[in-house]
């Protein structure tokens, strides 16, 4: 990417969204323009990062899209096209947004889930990666717990969370403001 680094934060240790969320707090308190999509986290649902998001103002923009399905359960053959359809459409959303406005920093949050899993193409994801760098964009920041080796080897920066010990391997429910 000319003059772009890629990052990467994946693994199945906690605090990837919360790293990227973090670095963009820190980005936009330098003057950066933000976008942060993100994938697979239902628009509907309670989030306390577009709370924060909202409250930042018009350089920080976070947009996420209502699924049609529930992701944490296996969707079914149906669920899966529609889960590709909505995470397309979002990849689409961002893309029309860069064209729009220049952002310093792109986030793409739980994209590496959604190529994983094929809900989205990595060569349309390579594109939006393209897209940020052309029009100026510094970083651009992917996460997810499962990282393709093509992007590890062009990460200018690659962190893996690793899990050691959480809260839910005992039962231990979602915590509001600690996991949502």
């Amino acid at each position: 990417m000319k003059n772009a680094q890629l990052h990467l934060y994946f693994g199945e240790g906690k605090g990837k969204t919360t790293a990227a969320f973090g670095q963009a707090v820190r980005a936009w308190g330098r003057g950066w323009r933000v976008l942060f999509i993100q994938f697979l986290k239902d628009s509907r649902a309670d989030s306390g990062e577009a709370t924060a998001a909202a409250a930042l103002g018009a350089r920080f923009r976070l947009v996420r899209a209502p699924l049609p399905v529930p992701v944490l359960a296996d969707p079914g053959p149906g669920g899966k096209v529609l889960l590709r359809a909505a995470c397309d459409s979002l990849l689409k959303a961002a893309e029309a947004e860069l064209v729009r406005r220049r952002y310093d920093l792109l986030v793409l949050d739980e994209c590496l889930v959604a190529c994983h899993y094929r809900f989205l193409a990595l060569a349309a994801v390579r594109r939006t990666i393209r897209l940020a760098a052309d029009r100026r964009g510094r970083i651009v920041l992917l996460t997810g717990r499962w990282a393709p080796a093509g992007l590890l080897r062009e990460a200018d920066l690659a962190t893996e969370m690793r899990k050691v010990r959480h809260p839910f391997d005992v039962g231990v429910k979602a915590t509001r403001g600690i996991e949502y």
